[in-house]
């Protein structure tokens, strides 16, 4: 379950990051301003470009210590600018008006989807009457703000003659699969401006480029975490089947007298152990799916599960076989008249019994913990690894998330 959630953790951050679901950076990775409709065409109609979209700022009106900035944007544009319709849609006539709730809300205005609002408009310096469409989403959240965003309708823009006065700005997004890495990626913008026929040097979106791939930090605390995982596992692992041998090492003891050889008592161990691991694996596996998918749901792909799942397999039948090495071993190597008085002492000699002078809770549990020291440890041990490494899973989810915009 460890293993597997973070190895979704850490595709599923890269993921949303590369399919363009960035709403603090926005998903495009280049803009270029003051665009004519020839140079956007252009851009858009462009093989190379994934994704494009037109905006344009029309300004920001004050009314009493807030600002709303109002512009126009397609819906490709909204999300490449990481915002989304958060209810109804987007506006379609010369009067609608795409708009955040709070900011209705910080005004006390009591309009709703469909509802008529008054706004001062900066292109024309008038308070113009909107239908509310929908309302917008963006980054940012609560009324305590004093910059909030309204976004008009293509209509509006036209009507307005917005391509020569309102300076457009187109926004686009490029195929991963054809440039991966931050340099290749900036020489094929380049490329694809200069077959635009547009010779103005865009502006890149660095902060999403560097986000596209997978961050040094985040695939350092992926590995740093797995090693963890691995080392604590082995230990755990062990100490179970220790202390499960040191039970049952009579049991043992009378197989090797109807003749088991110590070879066989190994494969039995070994089978006990992939038996085990036959059961939990899968279980474990859907577990830290589903751990995985409820932290980034937005970035679960089907596809990790054709790799995450071999390799966490793998890696945990090494672990296992690693783990029960030497207590298969210890089962192996103990004689049947030794088994017989096998207390799990380092030599596997019977150490004397220390008994208590005062029958009391304190010197029984003394009196067990002296005559059982190893195995006592190595439960102590174990109920402290899980207990960590459990405390450690969760920190680590968290700064996984925390590192996830």
């Amino acid at each position: 379950m460890l293993m597997s959630a973070v190895l979704f953790l850490v595709s599923g951050i890269a993921a949303v990051n590369r399919n363009g679901g960035n709403s603090i950076t926005g998903s495009y990775h280049a803009l270029i301003s003051g665009v004519d409709r020839k140079e956007y065409d252009n851009i858009r109609n462009e093989e190379l470009v994934l994704s494009a979209g037109l905006t344009a700022s029309l300004g920001s009106s004050k009314v009493g210590n807030s600002r709303l900035n109002v512009s126009y944007a397609d819906a490709d544009a909204l999300i490449l600018n990481g915002l989304s319709v958060k209810e109804g849609k987007m506006p379609e006539l010369e009067n609608d008006i795409l708009i955040e709730k709070e900011y209705l809300l910080h005004l006390g205005m009591d309009a709703g989807i469909g509802d008529t609002i008054s706004i001062f408009m900066p292109d024309t310096q008038e308070q113009t009457e909107f239908v509310i469409s929908g309302y917008l989403e963006t980054a940012a959240s609560g009324t305590a703000r004093t910059l909030y965003a309204a976004i008009v309708s293509e209509q509006y823009f036209n009507e307005r003659n917005g391509w020569a006065i309102f300076s457009p700005s187109v926004l686009f997004r490029v195929h991963t699969g054809v440039a991966s890495s931050k340099a290749e990626i900036e020489k094929l913008i380049a490329e694809i401006t200069k077959n635009a026929g547009i010779e103005r040097t865009p502006s890149m979106n660095e902060a999403y480029i560097n986000l596209s791939k997978p961050s040094v930090l985040l695939i350092g605390m992926a590995i740093t975490g797995m090693a963890i995982i691995i080392a604590a596992d082995v230990l755990v692992i062990y100490c179970i089947f220790y202390i499960a041998i040191i039970n049952a090492i009579k049991e043992y003891g009378q197989l090797r007298t109807i003749g088991m050889t110590g070879r066989q008592m190994k494969r039995l161990v070994f089978r006990e152990g992939f038996l085990l691991s036959f059961i939990s694996i899968p279980i474990g596996l859907v577990a830290g799916t589903l751990l995985a998918y409820l932290l980034v749901p937005q970035g679960f792909q089907i596809a990790s599960l054709l790799w995450i799942w071999p390799f966490v397999t793998v890696l945990i039948y090494i672990t296992v076989r690693l783990s029960i090495r030497k207590p298969a071993m210890i089962a192996a190597a103990v004689s049947p008249i030794d088994a017989y008085c096998y207390s799990g002492s380092q030599t596997g000699k019977e150490r004397p019994i220390v008994h208590p002078k005062r029958i009391s809770p304190v010197a029984l549990a003394k009196k067990h913990l002296l005559n059982n020291k190893r195995k006592n440890a190595l439960t102590i041990t174990l109920l402290m690894l899980t207990g960590i490494l459990l405390l450690r899973k969760f920190c680590a989810d968290w700064n996984l998330i925390c590192e996830f915009p």
